[in-house]
């Protein structure tokens, strides 16, 4: 027996599409007509590099410049000695949060105790203070001075 004919002619599917090309789709199993994409545009590397190590750039200033911390109620208080040094005996708190490992808390506390028991006689007479033991004196101990507090000075600045 043999198998019945088959008629290969078969017309174009879409109006601009030929014999041949619908005859090429038969024969490659695709139901629906290939039509070339638009290739994408070409990626330039050199713009995405030049982004990446901007980025990088931008990162890496940005961590190594020294963060200037700003106490809440306004811009952080320039130190008032010729030595750049804080005077434990004359600071006010938001002076006090520019030393290493002084946070606010802490320095209300050591205003708090220098107005309570009168100034303080050295930098180590801090340990009076809770919360304050030998390595918060040691971490700021390069950073004050104390300097007993004259007959009409206060011993707070406002």
């Amino acid at each position: 027996m043999m198998p019945p004919e088959v008629d290969h002619a078969v017309a174009p599917s879409s109006p601009g599409e030929s014999g041949a090309e619908e005859q090429r789709h038969q024969t490659t199993g695709n139901a629906a007509p290939h039509r070339p994409i638009a290739p994408a545009k070409p990626v330039s590397w050199g713009i995405i590099l030049l982004v990446a190590l901007a980025a990088a750039y931008v990162t890496i200033e940005a961590w190594r410049r020294p963060h200037r911390h700003t106490p809440p109620g306004g811009p952080a208080v320039a130190f008032q000695w010729p030595d750049n040094r804080v005077d434990i005996n004359r600071a006010p708190a938001a002076e006090f949060t520019l030393l290493p490992g002084i946070g606010e808390v802490m320095a209300m506390r050591i205003v708090a105790d220098r107005e309570q028991h009168g100034p303080f006689s050295s930098v180590d007479n801090l340990r009076r203070v809770p919360g304050i033991g030998e390595r918060t004196i040691e971490r700021v101990r390069d950073f004050v001075v104390c300097d007993p507090p004259d007959a009409g000075t206060p011993t707070r600045r406002e």
